[in-house]
């Protein structure tokens, strides 16, 4: 470790209260100097590596890790469950894209000790989930595929074209500030780049299926007029938003070979815990309503178990006069579902 590194380190130290903490860090950093495992270069080459940049802030991928006790906590809890640590850096670093990676979701590697996808998860499932989640992504997408969808812009999925020529899009992107409801999160946006609708979720196995699991449910901005919503339902022959974008995520999970879909209840969130009451005046969505619309089904673990594809109507059930709507409609859902396979089947 070079000697900047190391009094940048001690000076850390001036924010840490506990005796006991302080000791517990200048011998790390001692075991650090003399086994010279630091990194050479900017980058870490391998998991030990990157346990030892994120500790010492060689490696900063986020705002987050420019701070000294964030760093101490991730030390403490390695040393803690340097298994499960261990375990999850290895996802990390064998990963095509290990820094663009980071730069989308810095809070990575600190995953299994925050809430993530549920309440109920257990630290051994949230670190299953990711691991089946990225092995899965990286195997089943190709590399440009996967370069797209870690970026500030996502992997575009569909561009639809509603009533009065009215454009939408939809994108599969990696968002940090969702990253406690999942790893991937399908963003409908209309001809402004205003977001319409987001569902976050991530694939993982769930009593031995493939499966993807919805840990979010998003509207609009709470700048965006109610007006914008209005009008895009209008756009799209009558389908909300939200339903679109749920329609996008079941067809990708389709092309990802997933078995079954899971979303959270509104008393499943990982919001619903004593410790994130701040955060869960921000949730909004009537989850369980919403699920219920769409013909989910409660378990007992009080997740919904979605339909694989949403039901539609039966065409001969509906009035004369609003056949034409919905033969519109079913056609703009035909059409996400085709544009969603030919990008991720091509």
């Amino acid at each position: 470790m070079s000697a900047p590194i190391f009094l940048i380190f001690l000076s850390d130290l001036r924010s840490v209260n506990t005796l006991y903490v302080q000791i517990t860090y200048i011998l790390f950093l001692w075991v650090i100097v003399m086994t010279d495992h630091a990194l050479s270069g900017a980058y870490p080459v391998s998991v030990w590596n990157l346990f030892i940049s994120l500790v010492t802030g060689e490696y900063r991928p986020g705002e987050m890790w420019n701070r000294g006790n964030y760093r101490l906590k991730f030390l403490w809890r390695g040393i803690l469950a340097p298994l499960f640590t261990w375990q999850l850096l290895d996802v990390i670093i064998h990963g095509p894209y290990m820094y663009r990676l980071l730069a989308m979701q810095p809070r990575l590697p600190v995953r299994l000790n925050r809430a993530y996808l549920t309440l109920k998860f257990t630290r051994k499932q949230k670190l299953r989930a990711v691991q089946f989640h990225y092995n899965t992504m990286y195997s089943q997408l190709t590399r440009r595929q996967i370069s797209s969808w870690l970026s500030h812009d996502g992997l575009p999925l569909a561009e639809l074209e509603g009533k009065d020529n009215i454009r939408f899009s939809v994108s599969l992107k990696s968002e940090v500030n969702l990253d406690k409801e999942g790893d991937c999160t399908m963003v409908m946006r209309d001809d402004q780049a205003r977001i319409l609708a987001k569902i976050t979720f991530t694939l993982c196995r769930h009593q031995g299926k493939r499966t993807l699991f919805i840990g979010g449910l998003q509207g609009s901005c709470r700048t965006t007029p109610h007006e914008v919503i209005r009008h895009a339902t209008k756009a799209c022959f009558g389908v909300f938003p939200k339903r679109m974008v749920l329609d996008a995520v079941c067809h990708f999970a389709q092309c990802m070979q997933i078995e079954k879909i899971l979303a959270v209840g509104g008393d499943t969130h990982v919001y619903s815990l004593a410790r994130y009451k701040k955060q869960s005046a921000m949730v909004h969505a009537d989850y369980d309503a919403f699920w219920k619309s769409i013909g989910a089904v409660c378990c007992q673990e009080g997740y919904y178990i979605l339909p694989q594809i949403p039901a539609c109507k039966d065409i001969s059930t509906i009035s004369s006069k609003k056949r034409a709507e919905y033969r519109r409609r079913f056609a703009l859902l035909d059409t996400l579902s085709q544009q969603i396979r030919t990008v991720l089947e091509s």
